[in-house]
């Protein structure tokens, strides 16, 4: 459940890339954010549930106990990886037998998991010569731990690059007639009664399309900046972005196959319920408009807020992927009992603040008349528009603090009324 919210963040960085226009920026970022919306609704409907019923745990295990399981060396065959594995190898190499025993037995000081010693042509185990990747002095100086932070923040400087860069190209090459073919075609309708079956072939073609690239956050980064220039709609959007969830398990099922005869049924399993998981939400959440609007508005909320608040979006991004993540975790160490009340007063007091906003649209005079309106709670409670006002003011305190060069005589306006 945590890997289903997790890997939405990478559309959520390419939409950043996007904010200097606000129009596309509100688009793109309802886009990347309708994602977002699904994974959370749908841990909050069913995590409860599995910790209550054990839903998820009982049904996979039903299933794979009915199978006859054999393990299959040649299930799981490398796609891109036939691609990308000899540059890789020139980077970094990793001993995968220390890597299995780490995973299976625990830490242990004494196991080094970059390769320093590679085996030498056809001769036995026993004779080996220095590996030659990138990082194989780094690994013997300074060991594992420092190889690998080095490895991590070279490899989120070089996503955000090609993040960026896909946003550049992608810009640069949807104008004019080839964006106006795409545009019909992509959003375009099933003929006749079939119409209604538009939603599922989306969510098959995404499905596809991302057991090709075996990787769900590229098919979705790639959407993003589609929405954010107007060629696909976000109505668009959403069945692909469920069929992608679907289709990214597809790489945990053939894995799984690959296992060896003792670990096979427990690998096979917990892939099938990230299948179980994501066809359940698709479920809960797609075949009812009703239902289906719920992401879809909460995305184009999302979108707006983050368009006229911009800085709002990096809160977004901190909350929901780093301090919601890390306090859900400490609430764990603490044990169940802690975590459940803590949890549920916060999840019952989030249901009552929608339940109340949705009467103070459709049904006010169900509410007493201090409920029907927020006007009684402070401004910055119910409003961005003064914690806007305070950051703008902060910035321009620090711009108008600057020492003025030779060339300004004239004091910017709007600072002089900020100070």
């Amino acid at each position: 459940m945590g890997a289903n919210v997790g890997t939405s963040v990478t559309s959520s960085l390419v939409a950043l890339a996007q904010s200097t226009d606000r129009a596309t920026f509100r688009r793109a970022f309802a886009a990347a954010t309708v994602h977002d919306m699904f994974n959370l609704l749908t841990v909050l409907v069913l995590l409860p549930l599995e910790m209550a019923t054990g839903y998820l745990f009982h049904s996979t295990d039903a299933i794979v106990a009915s199978m006859q399981l054999t393990a299959r060396r040649g299930a799981n065959r490398p796609l891109l990886k036939a691609i990308t594995a000899p540059l890789s190898r020139l980077v970094i190499q990793v001993d995968e037998s220390s890597l299995e025993l780490v995973s299976l037995n625990g830490s242990d000081q004494s196991l080094r998991l970059v390769s320093l010693c590679c085996p030498a042509g056809n001769a036995s185990n026993s004779s080996c010569s220095p590996c030659g990747h990138l990082f194989r002095a780094v690994a013997e100086q300074w060991g594992d731990m420092a190889c690998g932070g080095l490895l991590l923040l070279l490899s989120l400087v070089l996503l955000c690059a090609c993040l960026v860069l896909l946003v550049k190209t992608l810009h640069s090459l949807l104008q004019g007639s080839l964006a106006s073919t795409l545009r019909r075609g992509v959003n375009a309708e099933c003929p006749g009664r079939l119409s209604c079956l538009t939603g599922y072939v989306a969510m098959l073609l995404g499905a596809l399309l991302t057991v090709l690239v075996q990787s769900s956050s590229v098919f979705t980064s790639t959407l993003t900046p589609l929405v954010g220039v107007g060629v696909v709609s976000l109505e668009r959007v959403y069945p692909l972005t469920l069929g992608s969830n679907v289709g990214t398990t597809v790489t945990g099922v053939l894995a799984a196959m690959a296992s060896d005869e003792r670990h096979l049924a427990p690998a096979l399993q917990i892939a099938l319920v990230h299948l179980l998981f994501n066809v359940s939400g698709i479920v809960l959440f797609f075949p009812l408009p009703c239902l289906r609007r719920v992401p879809l508005r909460l995305a184009k909320a999302l979108g707006r807020t983050t368009a006229r608040f911009r800085w709002f979006s990096l809160v977004y991004l901190g909350a929901v992927f780093l301090l919601m993540p890390l306090a859900v975790f400490a609430l764990s160490l603490a044990g169940p009992l802690v975590m459940a009340s803590t949890l549920a007063p916060l999840a019952a007091l989030l249901l009552l603040l929608l339940l109340v906003n949705v009467l103070q649209t459709r049904r006010p005079t169900w509410l007493c008349p201090l409920l029907r309106t927020w006007a009684w709670l402070p401004r910055p409670l119910r409003s961005l528009s003064p914690w806007d006002q305070c950051i703008d003011q902060c910035l321009c305190y620090r711009r108008c603090s600057r020492p003025a060069s030779p060339r300004e005589h004239v004091t910017p306006p709007h600072c002089v009324s900020a100070v």
